[in-house]
């Protein structure tokens, strides 16, 4: 096996005769802590996240390259500058605070960075205390969140919007898991349908609030299984509550769960107003009798049966004398 040596040779003579001393130190030690110093220095180099070694003072002692791109800066201008430049909330009490703080363990935090050109950016740092010779100093990873913070303002708008048009929904909205029937949300509507804060939802199950105002219990296993119903007119009905809702459910998975939305729309009103529509067309608002499109189609019913039972019938016709003078002298309400 071959050996790394360092060989240093001293000539001397003893009694006319010329000896070479030979001195051999193995550098096989020196060699391997070389070799991870160049490895250790590759991985700070190529790291994708910046990475600086300051002082207590501040000063910036080390910088890799990616840290001299994000904030701006050469090489050579970045060990000019100090973590004050960098840190728009650096002051010698934080400073002071910090360094008490990281003496007991690294210390994680989300924070922002100052460019060269003055603009901040959000980070997260890792700092980590140490010492490098005599002199306290403190190894800071620093990573770039500006696109997470970016997503998750996104996440907030989006959440906030759907809030915003769920809560001005007419249509009481509740998500629930599918097969299960916890609920997880309730828009405003759905609170005032049921009687509830829509902020702290109840604790019981779908198939609770449902059987609370009388749903059938058909149709409650059906919502709870998971089913699809489709503009299902249903009463909902309880001591405080007397509708008619158009009953509409859809699954989906959220966040890698699945989940179902149940979506009334109370259609009281429309119902009623169909109620009031038909009663109209069928009978006549003077007598309160049925009118003669409706007598006309009951006349035909009983024919149709007649032939098919094979019963006897009878149909009376009645004439009022006089009648006509009444209507036409006195008006039809005297009629």
């Amino acid at each position: 096996a071959l050996l790394s040596v360092e060989v240093s040779l001293v000539s001397t003579v003893i009694d006319g005769v010329v000896y070479n001393c030979a001195f051999v130190r193995s550098l096989t030690q020196r060699n391997a802590i070389k070799q991870q110093t160049d490895e250790l220095m590759f991985a700070l180099e190529n790291a994708s996240d910046a990475i600086y070694i300051y002082d207590r003072a501040g000063t910036i002692h080390y910088a890799n390259p990616t840290a001299c791109e994000a904030l701006g800066y050469s090489r050579d201008e970045i060990l000019t500058v100090s973590i004050g430049d960098l840190d728009p909330l650096f002051s010698e009490t934080s400073n002071l605070a910090f360094w008490q703080e990281i003496g007991a363990k690294p210390l994680y935090k989300q924070t922002q960075h100052r460019r060269k050109n003055g603009s901040l950016y959000p980070v997260e740092i890792l700092a980590s205390a140490t010492h490098i010779g005599q002199e306290d100093s403190v190894v800071v990873f620093v990573r770039d969140i500006s696109e997470r913070v970016r997503a998750e303002q996104a996440i907030r708008d989006s959440e906030e919007k759907f809030r915003l048009i769920a809560d001005t929904s007419p249509v009481a909205l509740l998500i629930c898991d599918a097969g299960g029937g916890q609920m997880h949300y309730a828009n405003s509507r759905a609170g005032a349908m049921f009687g509830f804060d829509c902020q702290n939802l109840p604790a019981s199950q779908l198939r609770d609030l449902l059987s609370g105002v009388s749903v059938d219990p058909d149709v409650i296993e059906q919502v709870v299984r998971g089913q699809m119903l489709m503009n299902q007119e249903l009463m909902l009905s309880n001591d405080q509550l007397l509708i008619w809702v158009s009953f509409n459910t859809s699954s989906f998975t959220l966040a890698g769960n699945d989940v179902q939305c149940i979506a009334l729309m109370d259609i009281t009103e429309a119902r009623e107003l169909s109620n009031q529509l038909s009663y109209q067309a069928t009978y006549d608002d003077l007598t309160g009798l049925v009118n003669r499109r409706e007598f006309e189609d009951r006349l035909q019913e009983v024919i149709e049966l007649t032939h098919k039972r094979q019963s006897d019938n009878v149909l009376c016709y009645l004439d009022l004398d006089q009648f006509k003078v009444i209507n036409d002298t006195c008006g039809h309400m005297a009629g």
